[in-house]
């Protein structure tokens, strides 16, 4: 061999060893190690790092799939896999993840899982697999998970799920599902999952839930904006311990009390609906924890005078671009004096009132058409 060839291998040599070293970052504690733009077998560690290395996290590798014994790190608590390529990983690739605790694959190109991948991770408490290319969920997708408590899935193409695919992971606390194509859910959905706490379905195309949320006891935050939800079936929450619920931007005419868990909601959203009816009066308690009330683009006319009453709490009352009658409102302010318009309205709008013919505040429903015609031609006037 000439010296030429073995110049130039040499240069080969350090050029890839460049390469990976500017890609790689490892902590100096040996804790932590990035890689970034290589493939899984150019990551190069020493023995020591690897039985130290307790967060690994690898963007943009170029790999399609992850197979069995290609990343082994007995001690490993974190890895993070998120390459957009990745479309297959193999049944046994988290064999040697016996200790693993986060595991995010987002932003790849999965679109569903073989039975039983995740059964070597009986210490996983979050697992992140959004953005990808989910359409379904199958019974035995999470199996093995049963020490699991936030699960993501947002910002994938779900529709339809088995009625039994969350009856593996019963300790999960967390779960978003935001983002995705779901117009339906089933009625058993949540119904093994008596510890979850918070629930995110934001950004689907779900109508109705009827009796979903039945058997979640311990639900306190439940997030349902921007879906197509015409009605709040009743007695839906009641089982439930909601602080904050968010129904805004979804298709909401009228708000019964049964209808809503008004003994422990401290924040309700109800924006951007088409809300004409606020029937929450009549109370059997002498107040409700309710803090924050945001009806704010909707047609109400009127409250009814027993929720202002017993709405001792409020603190944030958001009402802007409604159609309220004067006397109506005014009333309102009289029987809450701490209604301070400070308070009120926190980005300085004034109601639009429409001048009411009825004395009172005594309004039936056939009277709201007068108010939204008014409301209409102030509208069109403003424009």
């Amino acid at each position: 061999m000439n010296i030429h060839n073995v110049l130039f291998i040499v240069t080969l040599i350090l050029q890839y060893k460049s390469y990976c070293s500017g890609l790689c970052r490892t902590t100096n504690d040996h804790k932590n190690h990035t890689c970034s733009g290589i493939r899984f077998n150019q990551i190069v560690l020493s023995l020591s790092t690897r039985l130290e290395l307790l967060r690994e996290k690898i963007y943009n590798c170029q790999e399609t799939e992850i197979k069995e014994g290609i990343l082994s790190y007995p001690k490993l608590q974190n890895l993070t896999i998120s390459c957009g390529t990745i479309n297959n990983i193999h049944k046994n690739a988290f064999l040697n993840f016996n200790n693993l605790q986060e595991l995010n694959l987002s932003n790849n190109s999965l679109s569903t899982f073989l039975p039983n991948v995740f059964g070597s991770l009986g210490y996983l408490q979050t697992l992140n697999i959004s953005q990808n290319n989910f359409k379904e969920l199958t019974q035995f997708t999470f199996s093995g998970l049963n020490n699991l408590k936030k699960l993501i899935i947002s910002n994938n193409k779900l529709t339809d799920f088995h009625p039994k695919v969350f009856d593996q992971i019963r300790n999960v606390q967390k779960m978003c599902l935001d983002h995705n194509e779901i117009d339906f859910l089933p009625v058993r959905l949540f119904t093994k999952l008596r510890k979850l706490q918070h629930l995110d379905l934001s950004n689907n195309y779900i109508e109705s839930f009827g009796e979903v949320f039945v058997l979640a006891y311990n639900l306190r935050y439940l997030n349902l904006s921007f879906n197509v939800i015409k009605d709040i079936p009743l007695r839906a929450f009641q089982t439930t311990q909601l602080e904050i619920l968010d129904l805004s931007n979804n298709k909401l005419e009228v708000i019964y009390e049964d209808g809503l868990q008004l003994k422990t909601l401290k924040e309700l959203y109800l924006q951007i609906n088409q809300i004409r009816l606020f029937e929450v009066g009549g109370l059997n308690m002498d107040s409700i924890p309710l803090q924050l009330l945001n009806v704010e683009n909707n047609r109400l006319v009127f409250l009814e005078d027993d929720f202002v009453k017993t709405a001792k709490n409020l603190q944030t009352f958001k009402a802007i671009r409604n159609p309220w009658d004067c006397d109506c409102w005014y009333k309102m302010e009289a029987i809450r004096k701490q209604f301070l318009k400070s308070v009120l309205f926190h980005d300085d709008d004034e109601p639009l009132c429409v001048v009411g013919v009825i004395k009172d505040c005594k309004i039936g429903k056939p009277n709201l058409e007068y108010y939204y015609n008014i409301y209409s031609q102030q509208q069109n006037g403003q424009n």
